[in-house]
């Protein structure tokens, strides 16, 4: 049923779509077996999207599989929303976020677990509230802490082989490599080698093996 520019899909296979649809809201299980290219995205069920998916909004409550690439300007994601290749702008999610080759965005604001092969940003604030694993967070601003009101720390925590940013503030991770210009190294967290040019603090339940100071800024 298409009225107003706003489809709304409860079940099936999609193959084509109307142009001038602006709105579209999945209430079922559907599958698009095409390119989906819309201003606001909503799903309330399940979604497949087997093309390439452009949108301005993207509200997820239920669960959003991408296969392709996506470009989103507005993430909001409160279920289950897993990509393959994304850029975004700004990406807010307190469900659960999975990357399974890159994402490149602006903002990302974590709430929830989330992993990932890379994830590149500009700002990335996560407040871990399940165990969350990438392999590369790279970002000019990064913090990391513990979402407020949770406990068991033990899963809780951020695992990556690397991350490199400018000004690190990290809690609850484990990493390999951390490199940053300006980087805090704050409780439960394990880290291999920690390379700095600026300055750095480890606190004291904190374990750090190697720590190196390099020339110039890091990339």
């Amino acid at each position: 049923m298409k009225e107003n520019k706003v489809w709304t899909v409860t079940s099936g296979k999609v193959k084509s779509m109307n142009e001038a649809c602006e709105t579209v809201r999945v209430l079922g299980t559907v599958t698009f077996q095409q390119d989906v290219e819309v201003k606001h995205l909503s799903i309330f069920g399940q979604g497949s999207f087997r093309g390439s998916v452009v949108v301005e909004q993207l509200t997820n409550k239920g669960v959003c599989m991408m296969k392709e690439a996506c470009e989103v300007n507005d993430v909001k994601n409160l279920g289950h929303l897993q990509l393959k290749i994304g850029k975004m702008t700004n990406v807010e999610s307190s469900g659960y976020l999975k990357v399974d080759k890159r994402l490149d965005c602006q903002w990302m604001n974590v709430k929830g677990a989330f992993s990932g092969e890379e994830i590149h940003a500009k700002q990335v604030h996560c407040r871990l509230s399940g165990a969350s694993r990438v392999h590369k967070l790279t970002a000019d601003k990064v913090v990391v802490e513990r979402a407020k009101g949770t406990f068991s720390l033990i899963k809780k925590k951020l695992t990556c082989e690397t991350i490199i940013g400018k000004q690190l503030s990290l809690s609850l991770t484990e990493a390999n490599e951390v490199e940053g210009e300006e980087v805090v190294i704050g409780p439960g967290c394990q880290i291999h080698t920690l390379r700095y040019t600026k300055r750095y603090a480890i606190d004291p339940s904190s374990t750090v093996q190697h720590i190196i100071q390099m020339e110039g800024t890091s990339e």
